[in-house]
């Protein structure tokens, strides 16, 4: 009678034991598909650059941007005709040496830079280099193509920029706005603004090379 208790008894247990090892199992895997969704979208690496003819959406899972060549953002795509370039709050682009951001063009076709941040998750364009330095990289540049109405940094840090003694941001003959916006440790200029009419709420000039602000036209704003 003891003999069949006992083999019942194991019986049991090693039931019990393979029910745990079900379960340690399931928690193992699950643990590690958790750990490759992270991988594939929570740190993405999204290399980009060349020319965008088509709106385009910098989202946060594709975070950090790595800017490998020039970006330019003209097109009429679209149904406003205009090619647009969002970014969403919380992205940062990193930016490779002596490249930029240009929106619009001197002549040609329009585009237009929707960079808008929040407080709580701003979006920020700095330098890709390992140990980064002012004049990294040249900097955000909006033409005269650049669409004035759609225009808009919010919440949004340049840094490291002013590449060959040039400018964190770059306004010609175009009306961006700029709220909220941080321009820091650019080589020479902050903004520079060349007959043109931007509109600055909030910004911040820290640690720049030169002037934080210099233009011929008009700059409106507090």
């Amino acid at each position: 009678m003891n003999f069949l208790l006992n083999e019942t008894q194991r019986r049991q247990a090693q039931m019990q034991s393979c029910g745990y090892l079900k379960m340690g199992m399931k928690s193992f895997v699950f643990l590690l598909m958790l750990l490759l969704c992270f991988a594939s979208g929570g740190w993405a690496d999204t290399e980009v650059s060349g020319v965008i003819s088509t709106d385009t959406v910098w989202t946060l899972a594709g975070s950090p941007y790595l800017v490998n060549d020039d970006i330019s953002v003209h097109g009429t795509d679209g149904d406003d005709g205009v090619t647009t370039l969002t970014i969403e709050p919380g992205v940062e682009v990193r930016v490779n040496r002596a490249h930029y951001i240009g929106i619009g063009a001197s002549s040609g076709d329009p585009g237009a830079l929707v960079a808008q941040g929040t407080e709580a998750a701003p979006i920020l364009f700095t330098s890709n280099d390992s140990s980064p330095a002012r004049g990294d990289w040249y900097g955000i540049r909006f033409y005269n193509t650049a669409r004035d109405s759609l225009c808009l940094l919010e919440y949004a840090t340049v840094r490291y920029a002013g590449y060959y003694n040039t400018y964190g941001i770059y306004v010609e003959q175009s009306s961006p706005v700029f709220r909220h916006v941080t321009v820091r440790d650019s080589k020479y200029y902050g903004i520079r603004v060349d007959s043109a009419s931007p509109t600055l709420e909030n910004c911040q000039f820290i640690g720049n090379g030169m002037q934080d602000l210099y233009y011929t036209g008009t700059v409106s704003g507090s």
